[in-house]
């Protein structure tokens, strides 16, 4: 993860185990990922995540 000012971009990187019912989510199309920041606690942008 790199962090910079607020007014500049940045990128996200990391990793995760993923268990046998997530993997499972993402072959059927049932998985996404949620971006949340202090100003959109709800979620700033949300995506599908596809096999």
């Amino acid at each position: 993860m790199h962090q910079s000012e607020t007014s500049r971009s940045g990128t996200f990187m990391g990793g995760m185990e993923v268990t046998d019912a997530a993997a499972q989510a993402i072959i059927s199309g049932e998985a996404y990922i949620n971006i949340h920041t202090t100003g959109n606690g709800g979620g700033e942008i949300r995506g599908q995540i596809t096999p």
